[in-house]
């Protein structure tokens, strides 16, 4: 084992040169795992996991740039929550800790209640938040987040362990999970210093039902929107429902550069979604409130 790790730490820093080299290195490594070594946080990741797991490894954080800019909008726009400490996270599909474990560790968020329904990826997130001394700050929990408490169907992917999908429906007894609801986990929140964030592959409909008190107080709202995702499994209807009775107003394309709000309605989200499926493109919307008086 010690010369099995002398050869590959001799191989990391031959290749630390380039991304491409790093991932051609990531590509060839016989599993299951690595260390994702980076300043900021590492990670242990899968290399079954061609793309979550892959660009952990040559690059040290996966998607958290679209965090910042959410972060930095509720900052500048005076929608931060007003509460004295840092807010909390709530980070439903969080994978391997990609988004809530640099969210603690660099000081945006004071802790987080992390969701994540696969046995894999729930394994490496309590690895990951062990490993970068944050696991006392995340209460993890291995559950799908819905409209309702019962059992669900993960489909899970071979190659890309961020697109397991949750589905209703019945199907082989090793594949369901639990599923609940934000809802339930509301009592000793509060509400008034939370920041939601959630990548559930086309699920997010679902999990907006099952998330009313959220909604009615305004929780600012990050979420991966895909509406040919949505539609597939029956949950764009349902998220369109949940926004139109919320106290949500404003969105924010994490696409664009430099983000500009406008109007949140089911036309605004018509004509979105249809330019990215034109496009073969999904985006990561922001939704907030009014401004706070």
């Amino acid at each position: 084992m010690r010369a099995a790790g002398k050869v590959l730490s001799v191989l990391l820093s031959r290749f630390n040169g380039t991304i491409a080299r790093r991932m051609m290195l990531f590509d060839a490594l016989p599993g299951p795992y690595t260390v994702a070594n980076h300043p900021r946080e590492s990670y242990v990741v899968n290399v079954a996991d061609k793309i979550i797991g892959r660009i952990l490894f040559f690059r040290g954080d996966f998607d958290f740039a679209k965090f910042e800019r959410a972060f930095a909008i509720l900052r500048d726009e005076g929608l931060l929550p007003g509460a004295k400490e840092p807010p909390t996270l709530i980070d439903v599909g969080a994978n391997v800790g990609s988004i809530c474990i640099p969210a603690i560790k660099r000081g945006f968020v004071a802790r987080s209640l992390a969701f994540e329904p696969d046995h894999e990826n729930f394994r490496l997130l309590r690895i990951n938040s062990l490993l970068n001394d944050v696991d006392h700050l995340i209460e993890a929990h291995q559950a799908a987040i819905g409209d309702r408490e019962g059992l669900v169907q993960i489909v899970r992917s071979d190659t890309n362990f961020g697109d397991h999908r949750v589905c209703i429906g019945s199907g082989d007894d090793a594949a369901q999970v639990h599923m609940t609801t934000l809802d339930s986990f509301c009592n000793g929140l509060d509400l008034s210093n939370l920041i939601l964030w959630m990548d559930i592959q086309g699920f997010e409909g679902f999990a907006l039902q099952g998330a009313r008190r959220f909604r009615e107080a305004g929780v600012p709202l990050i979420f991966e929107f895909c509406k040919s995702d949505l539609e597939a499994s029956g949950s764009y209807d349902l998220l369109k429902s949940a926004l139109a009775g919320s106290a949500y107003t404003t969105l924010y394309d994490l696409n664009e550069s430099e983000p500009v709000g406008r109007p949140l309605t089911g036309d605004t989200l018509d004509e979105l979604g249809e330019s990215l499926d034109r496009r073969h493109e999904f985006t990561d919307l922001l939704v907030v409130p009014a401004r706070h008086s």
